[in-house]
């Protein structure tokens, strides 16, 4: 089923709005997507979304503003160090040229928000907090969605029997055909 739910909450370590929005697909695609410094958070909401919906391609997106942001951008120097270090390692391994500055920047949680002063633990824990807020809204959404798709259903189901002269909701037990 589709549905949608969001929440945007203060917390003291800064603003966070999630957005969840899913549509009809056969089994479950997570897809999510960070912005604002926050540290790596796909396996956890992937998990989270896994204990609300069976089906559907969810998509969440997680936005994340420090309290006094000043839109600069720093680097986290052991987040960089380790990112480099794996980067070479692979590139050893598999006979690929050496990465480049510009190839360390681009894994995720070496570059933040130069206004970000909370520990990961503590983004993450406020985050996966909001999450819960717009989990509760999408799941709504999901259940008044079902609910209207019921109603429709019977709706078309009474048309049908008023058509035919039938009553296909009271049918017990289907006719058995003996030889």
């Amino acid at each position: 089923m589709t549905g949608s739910g969001s929440a945007a909450v203060e917390h003291a370590s800064g603003r966070y709005e999630v957005e969840v929005r899913a549509v009809n697909h056969r089994f479950l695609k997570t897809t999510v997507r960070t912005q604002g410094g926050l540290p790596p958070l796909d396996g956890v909401v992937e998990a989270k979304v896994k204990e609300r919906a069976h089906r559907g391609h969810v998509s969440v997106h997680v936005r994340y503003a420090a309290p006094s942001a000043t839109g600069g951008v720093a680097v986290d120097p052991k987040g960089f160090t380790t990112a480099a270090e794996r980067l070479h390692q692979l590139a050893r391994d598999e006979n690929l040229p050496a990465p480049t500055v510009a190839d360390v920047l681009r894994i995720p949680g070496v570059v933040g928000d130069a206004g970000t002063t909370a520990e990961p633990a503590v983004l993450t824990a406020d985050a996966l907090a909001t999450l819960e807020v717009a989990l509760e809204a999408f799941q709504a959404a999901r259940q008044r969605e079902g609910r209207a798709m019921v109603e429709e259903m019977e709706r078309l189901l009474e048309s049908v029997e008023t058509t035919l002269g039938l009553s296909l909701i009271h049918i017990s037990e289907p006719t058995r055909h003996t030889s």
